[in-house]
């Protein structure tokens, strides 16, 4: 019943009003001299669903489970994003659109909530945070460029150990490597940490291509050309 409801349904049908977007950033921005942070957040993830098998009625009594196929190698994966106001500790909801979708079809649902002007840019400042992968930055770029752009924490971390491991093996010094990386990260020393990263020395093609895609997932990052 649900799918059925929402069948058809675009990002504006569940998108909150201009009127009631700005109501909540006026509300976030009393009393303070900066413009509120506005966090879009966007995400991909493989998710299990259902084959069209698993659906339905099955006959006999209500008080049995039905036998149904466990819908094994049935994943897929949802893009979406959430827009949220940072109010202290506090995160304002404003909007979240997650489904079974494509590339284009995140990007087209980006461009109309823009156009709907349900991203008051003039009277916020925009932050985008998701993970490393090349899709979600061309179009956070292409709608967004005077957005802030940060590599979530999590993907950041992973993008360093893969780092460590190649280059350090299973050493104590690749683990004393990523906790010293994470610390400059979190003093705010991005172009210390890209530069190290650009100037290491790797010691494998593996630890080549692990140090590229570090230093390329966030959008600070370039490519450097480097000898193995």
């Amino acid at each position: 019943m649900t799918n059925q409801g929402a069948e058809g349904l675009s990002v504006l049908a569940v998108a909150p009003s201009r009127e009631e977007m700005d109501r909540r950033v006026a509300q976030v921005a009393a009393g303070r001299f900066r413009r509120p942070v506005l966090v879009l957040g966007i995400e991909g993830a493989y998710v299990p669903s259902r084959p069209e098998s698993a659906r339905g009625r099955r006959p006999g009594q209500a008080r049995h489970r039905a036998k149904r196929a466990r819908g094994k190698h049935e994943w897929r994966e949802a893009k979406g994003f959430r827009f949220s106001l940072l109010d202290g500790d506090r995160l304002v909801h404003g909007l979240s659109w997650h489904q079974m979708q494509s590339e284009s079809e995140l990007g087209e649902a980006l461009q109309e909530v823009k156009n709907a002007g349900l991203i008051p840019e003039e009277t916020v400042r925009l932050c985008v945070i998701c993970d490393g992968a090349e899709w979600l930055w061309k179009h956070v770029q292409s709608l967004f460029p005077s957005a802030c752009q940060v590599l979530d924490s999590d993907h950041c971390s992973a993008y360093l150990h893969k780092v460590a491991k190649a280059h350090y093996g299973h050493t104590l010094q690749a683990l004393e490597w990523v906790e010293a990386t994470l610390t400059r990260l979190s003093r705010g020393k991005m172009g210390t940490v890209l530069g190290a990263l650009r100037r290491m020395q790797p010691t494998s093609e593996e630890a080549l291509k692990a140090m590229d895609e570090a230093s390329t997932a966030h959008p600070g990052g370039r490519r450097g050309d480097r000898a193995p």
